[in-house]
């Protein structure tokens, strides 16, 4: 997954969940994610594992952060 910060200043990823269709991941799902720090203007690829009972379907993917 590729994550990208537009910002002017850099953004811990604290409090992440990622939303995939119906199936929500955070806290240690995430680990590699949660706590990573994401400069100003860069993007970053980050391996997520799949969830367990995701369908190969097209479904809408949300990153949330506090």
């Amino acid at each position: 997954m590729q994550v990208r910060n537009d910002g002017t200043t850099r953004k811990i990823l604290k409090g992440v969940r990622l939303v995939v269709g119906d199936i929500t991941l955070q806290g240690a799902q995430l680990k590699g994610l949660e706590g990573e720090n994401l400069l100003a203007g860069t993007t970053r690829v980050f391996k997520v594992p799949a969830p367990q009972g995701l369908v190969a379907t097209p479904a809408s993917v949300r990153l949330l952060v506090e």
